[in-house]
């Protein structure tokens, strides 16, 4: 890939960071060039992998990137959230199993804004016809950034429309959450209540 689109850098962010020296050791393996975010260190013009392994940094990879695979979707495991890559500038990638995010994805597909690959050769298909063709590429950025907007905007009304019910409820809450006046007879005494009352049972004696 890297032979067909000079300069290109693949950002791997990986679900759990501690799996970073793991996964170094694996592509040094490959003989390819790695620069891990965790140990301080920056992309060079031969670096092949910067390796995500912090924690907190997703929006800046998004950031630097224009398309995004991902993860947790080319095997059974339900996929992961596609709104933080598509509201932050990036064409999105997605294996076939996102059974944990199957509305949202239905909504990003219908506008373009998702392709769905079957496997590795599929996936490197995809990012090289999305690398060569920036039309299409910007077809899907800006259709992922319409998608979440509309999400966002039907959620709000959605809210809206519920308001006529949920303020009686919180009027309910508010009522019952009050602390509840302690009767007089249940009430602690005071410390001058205390004296008082000795000094009227000594009188009484």
């Amino acid at each position: 890939m890297k032979e067909r689109h000079k300069g290109l850098l693949t950002v791997i962010v990986p679900r759990h960071p501690d799996r970073g020296d793991v996964l170094a050791g694996l592509f040094a393996a490959k003989g390819l060039n790695v620069r891990r975010r965790s140990l301080g260190e920056t992309p060079a013009v031969d670096t092949d992998i910067l390796l995500g392994d912090t924690i907190g940094d997703m929006g800046l990879y998004l950031r630097l990137s224009e398309i995004a695979f991902v993860g947790r979707s080319m095997t059974a495991k339900g996929g992961q959230n596609p709104l933080e890559p598509a509201i932050l500038g990036t064409a999105v990638l997605t294996g076939p199993y996102v059974e944990n995010f199957r509305d949202t994805y239905r909504q990003l597909r219908q506008r373009g804004a998702v392709r769905t690959v079957e496997g590795a050769e599929a996936l490197m298909q995809s990012v090289d016809f999305l690398l060569r063709d920036a039309d299409a590429r910007r077809h899907m950025i800006e259709s992922g950034y319409a998608g979440v907007r509309d999400m966002r905007g039907a959620l709000i009304k959605t809210m809206k429309g519920l308001e006529r019910y949920l303020a009686p409820l919180r009027l309910e809450a508010r009522f019952f959450a009050r602390p509840k006046p302690v009767p007089k007879h249940e009430r602690s005494l005071t410390i001058q209540e205390k004296l008082a009352s000795q000094d009227l049972r000594k009188a009484l004696r």
